[in-house]
């Protein structure tokens, strides 16, 4: 190729080297234009087209130049024009070259060919392109100067296409016909022809529909697909179901950053289309012989069979979650920090973490990472900050019938309140927390800190869901909430506290139960707990049932020895009725296979305007006394005979006053209690129930192969004692505690419902029909020996200072002025190693 001068510039090799090309003097430009911020500099010679190559520059903010001395070079180095006119075939050829250029950051003045397209007269103006799209700049192309614009403005235009280009700003040039830069262009880059190109393009649009069809796969769909395969069980489990995948969906209604109130249409139109996308293919027999979970509960299929019985598949579930549970436990300090980050959102644990972890390594306390329920706890107090937490606290000590815990220097005190004077059980209350700092030794290294306890079983704190929300995303952004704000504490009704699209609030609105139907068991416990999903269960309870209750006008400090999942209180760990062990009667020597409880009649307050025949615990009196009305549709036994049958042909109807006399023993104790006699209220109880004068010993309740746990006045303290006493235990409770995220139901005693409903079958299935015919006693046996040891292994007193020292190394973390100076940071010197006996 000729050419009587050469062009000054970059270009760009295939490695992306950069190398000058020779420049002559061109006397057609101006000389000594200045450009305002720019050197003076002299006007290079224009070109000839047929010299022309192509030139790339690579933009750095590390350059030494930096990027206005390059576009000072690009913008008046005046672009090469060609005086011969494009043939068709070069005017194809350009289209089809640049119609599908990647907008990819490129920058570059017209061609000779595109500048007579363009231009009637080339030398008049340019256009410059950006990208493959065609710039409004304007460039005078005798001159180089841009018009209409200063060069400031030209400069920022230019700047943040190359920022949003990855700072990378590809500068093109030519003179060559469309043609000849194509076969250079390929021949020197071996980059891939344009029609190939294009065919990729062409495809990006599937690819991208694929990518965002699979995201939405793992992101919304995913996480309601239970992916783990039954393999485990009981010795004495026999069942002829296969294992296959099968199905469980979450709450949808859980979390509050879910149900925001702008969020509310598109979180109902989210459930529709998970309902249409996802139920229909998991319905099917594709998934087995398996009974769906929807919400915590299983819902019996009547159309299976008899060997695919609910219980045996919650009892196979759960061994399988237990065992993947107890697997994946830390081993290491640094794993357990790894896991404390990976389930907190990458907060760091706090100061003294390492501390505890050596006390949990040297007294082998299980299950290590297990402590979820004390940041669902006090997440949200993280939205306030340290000077407000320690307002509110010293207002929480004006609260009556609380007591405050304070531990400074290694010392514990304590204060209390009492506004009615002396409360029975208060004082053993007050020391039974203390004894759990000082047992072991945790106080030394526990942060000096504060906490104000409330005296009573019943949770004190309710706030509204707006407000939890709000306290949420306050954390999430990382911002304090400003306690100025006003809340609106008109408005009343548990279900204040439940998100927008609850079952809760659309009870509220249409006066629906949303009570399932058929036959259901618990399959998970905390989500079956959730009153806001089975707000039916809010008409059942003493704590709940008949109040409208206001919502707090101020989120509360305060420990509390229960709470449900509406409240907003933070659990502690109680220590009534506990004890070290008992003496254990043999399963095989046990005289009765009746189910067995015994207690008072609390649980509410019996009084004429209060609905307490409703009350939990009168419930369970009147659903299994002997002369109860109506009958019992009973399941078949874990062993019935014909394993082929349907469960609905093996269904068996049995009056309910014969069935209950056969399988229960459960009556009140003592007298009437907890009622006001003036409304006549204790006399009816009196004249209802057959309250047994006589008090059962802890001898004579071992005897039983089967007992029941039931709410009091608000939490059970007497699980524990049963447990330890090897018997079957059945519980019902709303009540989350401590070391609910630590035991397993279906393992470790059997979990009922609040309304009861699910007693008659589950029991059977274990003891046998009417007769105690084709039960498995075999397997009830077992679960009674796990819940045993997992109460020798578990329930410690150990276990319970474990679960306080953690819970008050967040608290002390909470009220501390410089929240950053405590957290733990790992350290290898701190390392040691948890070896499981």
């Amino acid at each position: 190729m000729q050419a009587s001068d050469t062009s000054r510039g970059l270009t760009s090799s295939a490695s992306g080297s950069m190398t000058q090309i020779e420049t002559a003097p061109d006397v057609s430009r101006r000389e000594g234009y200045q450009c305002p911020d720019t050197p003076t500099l002299e006007q290079p010679p224009r070109p000839s087209p047929d010299s022309f190559k192509y030139a790339s520059t690579s933009f750095s903010s590390s350059s030494s130049r930096g990027l206005s001395g390059r576009i000072y070079d690009v913008l008046y180095t005046s672009p090469p024009t060609s005086p011969e006119t494009p043939t068709k075939a070069q005017l194809d050829e350009y289209r089809r070259e640049h119609r599908f250029q990647s907008l990819g950051g490129a920058f570059r003045p017209l061609t000779s060919s595109e500048s007579a397209l363009s231009n009637t007269s080339a030398k008049s103006t340019g256009s410059w392109w950006f990208g493959g799209r065609r710039s409004s700049v304007n460039v005078d192309m005798q001159t180089g100067r841009p018009r209409g614009h200063s060069f400031e403005t030209l400069l920022d235009r230019i700047g943040n296409l190359a920022r949003k280009s990855s700072h990378r700003l590809s500068l093109r040039r030519g003179g060559n016909s469309a043609i000849e830069e194509k076969k250079e262009r390929q021949k020197g880059s071996g980059s891939l022809p344009v029609y190939t190109r294009w065919r990729y393009k062409r495809n990006y649009r599937w690819i991208g529909i694929a990518m965002a069809m699979a995201l939405f796969f793992v992101f919304n769909i995913m996480p309601y697909i239970d992916w783990s395969v039954s393999s485990s069980h009981f010795p004495a489990l026999y069942s002829d179901a296969s294992n296959h995948f099968h199905f469980t969906q979450r709450r949808l209604a859980g979390s509050p950053r879910q149900t925001l109130p702008a969020e509310e249409g598109r979180e109902r139109g989210f459930k529709r289309r998970l309902k249409k996308t996802v139920q229909p293919s998991v319905s099917g027999q594709k998934l087995g012989p398996r009974h769906q979970i929807h919400n915590g509960l299983l819902s019996v299929n009547m159309s299976l069979p008899v060997s695919a019985h609910p219980i045996k598949q919650l009892i196979k579930d759960a061994k399988d979650k237990w065992d993947a549970k107890n697997a994946r436990q830390s081993k290491t300090l640094k794993q357990a920090v790894a896991e404390y980050k990976r389930r907190n959102g990458g907060m760091n644990p706090p100061q003294g973490f390492d501390k505890w972890w050596k006390f949990v390594v040297e007294n082998n306390v299980p299950l290590v990472d297990e402590y979820d329920s004390i940041m669902r706890d006090i997440y949200i107090f993280h939205a306030f900050s340290p000077s407000e937490i320690n307002k509110r606290l010293d207002a929480a000590m004006g609260l009556p019938d609380t007591f405050m815990l304070s531990l400074k220097n290694g010392n514990v005190r304590t204060r209390t309140n009492l506004a009615g004077g002396p409360i029975e059980g208060a004082n053993e209350r007050i020391e039974g927390q203390v004894n759990l700092l000082q047992e072991f030794g945790a106080t030394k290294w526990i942060p000096d800190c504060r906490a104000i306890y409330s005296v009573h079983d019943t949770p004190q704190s309710f706030i509204s869901f707006e407000h939890r929300a709000d306290l949420q995303m306050r954390v999430d952004d990382r911002e304090y909430y400003d306690p100025s704000e006003e809340l609106d504490t008109s408005v009343k009704g548990w279900a204040m506290a439940c998100p927008y699209t609850s079952n809760a609030r659309n009870m509220q609105k249409n006066h629906e139960d949303f009570k399932p139907t058929g036959k259901n068991f618990v399959a998970d416990l905390k989500a079956q707990s959730d009153l806001c999903t089975h707000p039916y269960n809010l008409a059942l309870h003493g704590v709940t049932q008949g109040r409208e209750v206001h919502v707090d006008g101020q989120l509360k400090p305060v420990f509390s020895l229960s709470k449900t999942s509406l409240h907003a209180d933070i659990l502690a760990v109680p220590v009534e009725q506990w004890l070290e062990d008992l003496p254990v009667v043999p399963w095989a020597e046990r005289t009765s296979d009746k189910l067995l409880w015994r207690g008072s009649n609390t649980g509410t307050h019996y009084a004429a305007d209060r609905p307490w025949r409703n009350s939990h615990r009168v419930r369970a009196i009147n659903l299994t006394r002997p002369d109860a009305p109506g009958s019992v549709d009973l399941l078949p036994p874990a062993l019935y005979p014909n394993k082929k049958a349907q469960l609905s042909q093996a269904v068996s109807r049995i009056p309910a006053a014969e069935l209950n006399k056969k399988i229960f023993d459960i009556a009140f104790a003592g007298s009437p209690i907890q009622c006001v006699a003036e409304d006549g209220t204790c006399q009816e109880l009196e004249n209802l129930f057959d309250f047994q004068k006589n008090q059962m010993t802890f001898e004579e309740a071992l005897n039983y192969k089967y007992v029941l746990d039931i709410d009091g006045n608000s939490w059970s303290a007497r699980f524990s004692r049963l447990l330890a006493g090897g018997s079957l235990v059945f519980k019902s409770t709303i009540m989350p505690e401590w070391w609910t995220d630590r035991i397993q139901p279906w393992i470790h005693y059997v979990p009922i419902q609040l309304d009861y409903s699910d007693l008659h079958d589950a029991l059977t299935f274990f003891r046998g029909d009417e007769n105690g015919e084709n039960g498995n006693d075999r397997l009830a046996s077992e679960i009674a020996a796990s819940g045993r040891i997992w109460f020798k292994t578990h329930w410690r007193r150990v276990d319970m200072a474990a679960y306080t020292a953690r819970l008050y190394l967040e608290w002390a973390r909470l009220l501390a002025p410089n929240r950053r100076a405590m957290d733990y940071i790992y350290m290898p010197e701190h390392e040691m190693t948890r070896v499981e006996e």
